[in-house]
């Protein structure tokens, strides 16, 4: 709500380091403020839910980031299905707009594939009775599938054009809910039936045009977990659905992960241990150093070659007028599972943690409480909001449930996970009146002057987004590994 003073024209208390007096200026920019599209936090629906502690870590029943999802009203979850509120919302469309970034790297466009796919298509690749799958009959008995993933659908789109060699390669992905028919779920978003999933397709001309396009995308996965900031593994893959020459697996490590990584702590090498027959002895060097891990997938990349486009008859007309099969490669990133699977490593207690580049607002301001003796620099938090606005687009989020008190306030805005929480509070009486910022990650308290807190806040959140995953000592040679040439086969 407006300021009673800003109403009536009462003059604010004059700052040294701010003229506050009532004049047309400062009316005017107060009107500003609460005409503007503002993030408050009273406005945000999160319906609570108490969850029994005992529960937590208790086997097969919940996980930490499964309790923090419901405590906090980020995520409301039912029968293997989820709702995303709206904290959690933001956070997903940040994590798809990375992912996006590191899509235009390689060159791949956005497209929508329909939900339902023709059973047909499954079944001529053989997919449609080993599938944990949603069927459906329309009211003229066709058969549909709530696709889990979509290689008969956009091979199917690609045959009915006539695909020359010089448009080749063809790099299509889509960020879409993908459903599957699990019969546990589990963990919450980590597995359920309805999930968010970018899915990656490209079509190349030959097999060596399609090592090459495997690698790149192999790139731009690594550079996105490691922006991302939450260790990981990339390994050889193991047991799928999906027929391909090889693949490979990204994994978070957590103690709830249902995968059993084997790496080898004298080459490097990590594969799933579905793939190995030797548990205790690397395939590669023959070591007996090796080191055993659960993790959870959260990407896997398929080199899969011409199975589809044989099945489907998939072809393309190659420069000497010949019609050549396509060759297939697909990569998955499971987008809602990475939320979950990142608040189940990152968190603390009762506190959420994001990697810093999705939580859902980066700075939170907390204002004075209502009544209080630091009321009049309300008009500072506002004024504060909108500087840092200019710059940060709607990353900032004001808490304006004035009848809080300020801790109350900042407690609960540490345990939502805003990196930076910024208080406007009892520091700003003082003769040398300063600015609270609290890097909250970083367990830091600054006491920043007025007129340089927003440089101060903007400079953190830069240097945050140059960070990149720090992991142990073996993961470059881990990286090494997957990102060998792989045009061998």
């Amino acid at each position: 709500m407006v300021n009673n003073d800003i109403r009536s024209g009462k003059c604010c208390r004059q700052l040294q380091f701010r003229d506050k007096r009532c004049t047309a200026a400062n009316i005017q920019t107060a009107h500003r403020f609460f005409t503007m599209a503002v993030n408050v936090i009273s406005k945000v629906f999160g319906p609570f839910k108490t969850v029994d502690p005992t529960l937590v870590n208790a086997k097969n029943i919940l996980s930490l980031s499964t309790k923090l999802f419901s405590e906090k009203g980020l995520v409301r979850l039912q029968d293997g299905r989820a709702t995303l509120l709206p904290f959690m919302v933001r956070s997903l469309r940040k994590l798809e707009n990375m992912i996006r970034e590191e899509m235009e790297k390689v060159s791949a466009y956005e497209i929508l594939l329909p939900a339902s796919v023709k059973a047909s298509l499954l079944e001529a690749t053989d997919r449609a009775d080993k599938l944990e799958l949603f069927k459906l009959i329309d009211r003229t008995d066709k058969k549909y599938i709530l696709a889990p993933t979509h290689e008969e659908a956009i091979t199917s789109l690609i045959l009915t054009t006539d695909i020359k060699e010089s448009a080749l390669p063809l790099r299509f992905y889509q960020i879409s809910t993908k459903f599957r028919d699990e019969a546990h779920p589990k963990h919450g978003l980590i597995r359920s039936k309805e999930f968010i999933m970018k899915d990656l397709y490209c079509f190349d001309v030959n097999k060596e045009g399609r090592c090459d396009t495997y690698n790149e995308v192999q790139k731009v996965y690594n550079n996105l977990f490691q922006r991302l900031g939450v260790p990981y593994k990339c390994i050889r893959g193991g047991d799928s659905d999906l027929p391909a020459d090889y693949s490979h697996e990204f994994h978070f490590i957590s103690d709830i992960g249902e995968d059993i990584l084997i790496t080898c702590r004298n080459c490097g090498y990590a594969v799933n241990s579905t793939i190995t027959d030797n548990k205790e002895i690397c395939s590669k060097c023959s070591s007996s150093d090796i080191d055993t891990q659960n993790g959870i997938e959260v990407a896997h990349t398929f080199n899969i070659g011409t199975v589809y486009s044989e099945r489907l008859k998939a072809l393309y007309q190659a420069k000497n007028g010949e019609r050549r099969h396509l060759e297939l490669s697909s990569y998955g990133i499971g987008v809602t599972r990475i939320l979950a699977a990142a608040v189940e490593i990152l968190s603390v207690d009762q506190n959420v943690r994001w990697p810093k580049m999705i939580a859902p607002y980066s700075v939170c301001i907390v204002p004075p409480k209502d009544g209080s003796k630091e009321e009049n620099f309300k008009t500072f938090a506002n004024d504060l909001y909108m500087d840092l606005n200019k710059i940060l687009k709607g990353d900032i989020v004001i808490d304006d449930r004035g009848k809080l008190t300020i801790g109350n306030r900042f407690n609960q805005n540490k345990q939502f996970g805003f990196p930076y929480i910024v208080v406007i509070g009892g520091e700003m009486a003082k003769e040398t009146p300063k600015v609270e910022v609290f890097d909250v990650y970083g367990n830091e308290k600054h006491f920043v002057s007025p007129s340089d807190v927003v440089s101060f806040i903007v400079n953190k959140i830069n240097k945050d987004s140059e960070t990149t995953c720090v992991t142990d000592s073996r993961m470059d040679k881990i990286d090494d590994v997957c990102l060998e040439s792989v045009k061998g086969g």
